[in-house]
């Protein structure tokens, strides 16, 4: 008789190790808040099961953490290389938190473990490095196109062929940052030129693009913003038809209250 378990994917977690749990490595984090504190792959096993007991997540995709950055730009010297690396050390350090992950080289403080057969070597059922079947990472799609593709070589290099192959998309939070900014943002031209880089991802499978707004912080018009933002992005791929089109990614906070009027909605 077929067996009628059905795999679950959990398609949006979000993890750090206990040596990222500072404000300069979460800017949100401020101290005594009631995240800072390690949440690695055991951790979540742990609230899985507690929470569900008989019905496990099989694999996960693990989505960036909004990590700090010291100023909105990089200030470009001589190197853009190493002014990129500067500027974006913590989102540099979750890409190596992952790779520690996806290669199994757990450090002390990352919060998950190799094999349960106990002698170390990985070969285990519970290994917890191939539970992420695909993480969506952090990349400065704000920036201008020759410094968004050096931040995606540095960021290459620094995950390894291992991780990087787990990459399936991007995410750049926008809520929070009120209605103007986000409108500013997403109608500009290196928000959209970034955006196109995101076809020739993956091979020509194309990367995904989270979109990260908060319709209830900064108003329903965001809605309208990222509605105008993928209409003329789909101008543009149709005047260059190379590579598939930019798969979107709705989050939570971009569903609109029930509480709002049909006026206020439309208007």
């Amino acid at each position: 008789m077929p067996s009628t378990e059905r795999a679950i994917l959990d398609t949006h977690i979000h993890l750090w190790p206990s040596t990222a749990v500072s404000p300069t490595d979460h800017g949100w984090m401020s101290a005594g808040h009631t995240l800072a504190r390690r949440h690695g792959i055991s951790d979540y096993s742990n609230a899985t099961t507690w929470s569900s007991p008989v019905v496990q997540p099989k694999a996960f995709i693990y989505l960036e953490t909004d990590r700090y950055l010291p100023s909105p730009e990089p200030d470009i010297g001589e190197s853009v290389p190493e002014a990129l690396k500067t500027w974006a050390k913590a989102p540099l350090n979750e890409l190596k938190f992952l790779r520690r992950i996806v290669e199994e080289t757990p450090q002390s403080g990352d919060g998950f473990v190799l094999g349960g057969d106990g002698d170390g070597d990985g070969d285990g059922d519970d290994d917890d490095g191939p539970r992420m079947a695909g993480c969506v990472i952090w990349a400065p799609f704000h920036l201008s196109t020759a410094l968004f593709n050096a931040y995606l070589e540095i960021a290459e290099q620094v995950a390894g062929p291992q991780l990087w192959a787990k990459v399936v998309g991007f995410r750049y939070l926008l809520q929070g940052k009120g209605s103007s900014a986000v409108q500013q943002l997403v109608r500009s031209e290196q928000w959209l030129a970034n955006l196109l880089v995101l076809r020739h991802g993956r091979k020509g499978r194309g990367w995904s693009f989270d979109i990260g707004v908060d319709a209830h912080r900064d108003g329903v018009e965001v809605v309208g913003y990222v509605a105008d933002m993928v209409e003329r992005l789909r101008a543009l791929e149709n005047e260059k038809p190379t590579g598939r089109g930019v798969r979107f990614v709705l989050g939570g906070f971009l569903s609109l209250s029930l509480s709002l009027s049909i006026t206020t909605t439309l208007n």
